[in-house]
């Protein structure tokens, strides 16, 4: 039986080309000390290496947040086979974080679908354009709307992250 072709970025490399450099680029932002200029809408995650246990990073666009509560919502745009995701669930959830310049060891949980639909919706109000030019083109192939359909789609097929200082409870999945 012959396998359906691969939509949204289930079809992209991520670590090659001109997007490769794109996606590298905030990561030496925050590097050279500027991190501060992507302000609260991305932030450095750290984590160690699943097999090799060294440290990875990663800069991710916050979905939502809650500063004053230190929570942060990323989204795993690759799904399930992201890179980061998978060395995460490997450290049993333990990161740590920077946001601007304020760093700090995070714990992390896995939104359930509902939460992570609510989530979505909101952000497709805040970035109505980010959201209809990216977020189902890039992620799913495809236009989505902000329908329950559509964010429940979403919301099973990109897995929401939540991050919160690790001084909290460890939270668990859903």
């Amino acid at each position: 039986m012959e396998e359906a072709p691969a939509r949204g970025l289930a079809r992209i490399d991520p670590r090659r080309g001109v997007l490769g450099f794109l996606l590298r680029l905030p990561t030496r932002l925050y590097h050279s000390g500027l991190g501060g200029v992507l302000g609260r809408r991305f932030l450095l995650l750290r984590v160690a290496g699943r097999r090799s246990g060294l440290p990875r990073e990663v800069v991710l666009e916050v979905v939502s947040s809650d500063p004053a509560g230190d929570r942060y919502v990323v989204a795993a745009a690759w799904g399930a086979r992201a890179g980061w995701l998978r060395n995460l669930r490997a450290a049993g959830g333990r990161a740590s974080v920077q946001v601007g310049r304020r760093q700090f060891p995070a714990v992390a949980r896995e939104l359930a679908p509902a939460e992570a639909a609510s989530a979505l919706a909101d952000y497709a109000r805040r970035h109505r354009l980010a959201f209809r030019a990216f977020v189902g083109p890039l992620l799913l192939g495809r236009r989505v709307g902000t329908t329950p359909e559509d964010l429940d789609l979403l919301s099973r097929s990109i897995p929401l992250i939540e991050l919160r200082p690790a001084t909290h409870a460890p939270l668990g999945p859903g």
